[in-house]
């Protein structure tokens, strides 16, 4: 019993002694390791190293609060406007709410304008004017910019982008795209919302004879595979030339051909055809409206007459009906 007195004194004395740590220093080496109050378990607050939110990465934007997709939509507004020159002009973007404003109040410091910035050239082209506001355009474009005059000019950025869907546009008229350098800042634009899910997308015409397979899928109703099918078959039979063929599609029901009806032009200036002069029976069978036997009573008669001397002469071979006739005439030349 007196060794544990005496082991006990000595220790108490070594802890609490004048050249140790005192009791109160003990008692907080008894609180848990995971106190949130101890300032070295902190997360580490981010430094700023420009505060000038024109330079600023994803990474500082995403300190203050905001998501990726916020950031990105946050760098495509700030894109838009050329840069921000105030807070007023960075406010305006709509994921700040009034919490990121208030932490952007203590950090955000602009340094004056840069005179070469703000005067700086930016590349667009012209795709319409008009003496009052074409508000079909204003959700049809992700930006759409513009200058008023007596008439109103209205431009998209010059991108590949901008220019094959302008091409697929009801408004192209076949002329000539220029590259012109004009300054943002002396624009005004607008950005298409796109969570408001009142906006209805203007619609746009598809040319059937040249729309690609992205063009056929901005129209309801119709996926990548619907797509894929309709570019093959216009393909196989040389272009279209009149619109009830789309019902000829695998898929293509006629409540979707009704509803997509008004959508779609058609141009037949330049379909490709088969010369029933020259042409091998392999070749001609490979059209849709031309089976074996067809090709091949094709390819025989003209063996057996000789050439055929007008497109209606094709009619002399029995196979080949009045109907069957108007269906092939726009798809074979004698020339």
């Amino acid at each position: 019993m007196l060794s544990l007195l005496v082991i006990y004194r000595f220790t108490k004395e070594a802890i609490v002694g004048s050249n140790s740590i005192s009791a109160i220093e003990i008692q907080h080496l008894k609180a848990p390791i995971l106190n949130n109050d101890l300032q070295q378990f902190k997360k580490p607050k981010h430094i700023f190293i420009d505060r000038d939110p024109n330079n600023w990465d994803s990474i500082d934007w995403e300190s203050i609060g905001l998501s990726k997709n916020q950031v990105q939509a946050l760098l495509n507004y700030k894109d838009a406007i050329g840069g921000f020159r105030t807070k007023k002009d960075l406010y305006k973007c709509y994921v700040l709410n009034e919490f990121h404003k208030n932490k952007l109040d203590e950090i955000v410091l602009f340094k004056s304008v840069n005179k070469k910035n703000k005067n700086q050239k930016n590349y667009f082209f012209e795709i319409h004017k008009s003496a009052s506001p074409n508000y079909t355009l204003n959700g049809q474009y992700d930006t759409l910019y513009y200058l008023k005059d007596s008439i109103i000019t209205y431009y998209l950025s010059y991108n590949l982008s901008n220019i094959n869907q302008f091409k697929q546009s009801s408004i192209y008229n076949e002329q000539k795209i220029k590259k012109i350098a004009l300054s943002k800042n002396q624009m005004k634009f607008i950005v298409k919302q796109k969570g408001n899910k009142n906006f209805k997308k203007p619609l746009v015409k598809i040319k059937m004879n040249v729309a690609d397979t992205t063009t056929w899928m901005t129209i309801s109703g119709i996926g990548p595979k619907r797509a894929r099918t309709i570019v093959n078959y216009r393909n196989q039979l040389g272009g279209f030339v009149n619109k009830s063929q789309l019902l000829e599609v695998f898929g293509i029901s006629q409540e979707l051909f009704d509803k997509i009806n008004p959508l779609l032009e058609i141009d037949s200036n330049n379909i490709a055809k088969i010369n029933i002069n020259n042409d091998s029976k392999d070749t001609i069978k490979k059209h849709p409206y031309f089976n074996w036997n067809l090709a091949n009573a094709v390819v025989n008669y003209r063996d057996q007459h000789g050439v055929y001397k007008s497109l209606s002469k094709i009619k002399e071979i029995h196979l080949v009906n009045d109907d069957l006739y108007r269906k092939i005439a726009p798809y074979i030349s004698i020339n």
